[in-house]
């Protein structure tokens, strides 16, 4: 009687323990396949006081995601005590970042770094790094010392996170600081250390 009711109910057992890999499977795999976005400060470079002149963020950005994403804008949102708010928008082609001229025996030797190109394409599991321009009708110092909030937006879906846009992560003000002989000021108004980052554009 009881080996007759274990087999009865074997093929039971079997459909219900293949019915729960298989919902496991489909969870993991959408769990996998989700839009998943970060992305990291590294520095920035804000000089440009024109909206024709681009300013740039240098970012990590990380797809945690099973799928390939493309990225396909960056906007920058700052908004000040009195509530006036400053916008950048990055898109469309590389823009140039800066240019350094080396002089040696009679030849010039002349290099330039640029931005990255919008759209990117991040592959699964994969990041990219590297300065990202946005352009703006706001002057830079608008945007330095502020936070930031920052939204990448791709063709799966959009993250947006604060990002302080600090003075000493400012490679124009590291390069000023640099010059003057370490003489740039090292305190804010609140009394907090500002720290000059040892890194060049």
């Amino acid at each position: 009687m009881w080996w007759s009711l274990i087999i009865s109910i074997f093929p039971i057992v079997i459909s219900l323990t293949s019915l729960g890999i298989s919902i496991y499977a489909a969870r993991k795999n959408v769990r996998e396949e989700r839009f998943n976005l970060d992305f990291e400060l590294v520095k920035w470079f804000g000089s440009s006081t024109r909206d024709d002149i681009p300013n740039f963020l240098w970012l990590t950005i990380i797809n945690n995601s099973k799928l390939p994403c493309t990225l396909l804008e960056i906007n920058v949102e700052v908004k000040d005590i009195a509530g006036n708010v400053a916008l950048g928008i990055g898109r469309g082609n590389k823009s140039l970042v800066s240019t350094t001229i080396t002089r040696s025996n009679g030849n010039e030797d002349k290099k330039e770094k640029y931005s990255l190109d919008y759209p990117q394409n991040i592959d699964s599991y994969s990041s990219v790094g590297g300065y990202f321009h946005f352009h703006s009708s706001n002057p830079y110092y608008d945007f330095e010392e502020r936070e930031a909030k920052v939204t990448i937006k791709t063709n799966r879906g959009n993250i947006t996170k604060a990002l302080f846009l600090d003075k000493g992560k400012n490679i124009f003000r590291v390069l000023q600081n640099f010059d003057s002989g370490n003489r740039q000021p090292r305190y804010r108004e609140d009394g907090s250390e500002i720290v000059y980052i040892n890194d060049g554009i």
